[in-house]
């Protein structure tokens, strides 16, 4: 059972003393950590995957062609993606890119 000493919380059982402010520390330390698992969670998932990458890739392609249909010529294009302008010609032919991504 504690008992409250001039701002001290003495545990009569275990014989420990802490200060008032410590378990709430450690709950939102706790509550905290918690927080930040689930955000890694929700990030490996969205972003780390496999299929997540494919589909961030799909939506990059598909801007890649918006932005050509717009008229922005294809050496700016690599320029800017700092791809070859070959890659960015596949990538605009609907092609599969190559398996290594060069960089140019």
């Amino acid at each position: 059972m504690p008992l409250l000493l001039a701002g001290l919380m003495v545990d009569r059982l275990r014989g420990g003393v802490q200060r008032e402010g410590d378990c709430v520390k450690r709950w939102w330390n706790d509550t905290a950590g918690r927080l930040l698992l689930q955000l890694a969670v929700v990030l490996h998932r969205t972003v780390a995957g496999r299929d997540a990458n494919d589909r961030l890739q799909a939506r990059r392609n598909a801007a890649l062609r918006a932005a050509h249909r717009r008229g922005i010529p294809v050496d700016e294009l690599a320029a800017r993606m700092r791809l070859t302008q070959s890659w960015i010609r596949q990538v605009l032919a609907g092609k599969k890119p190559p398996a290594v991504e060069e960089a140019a």
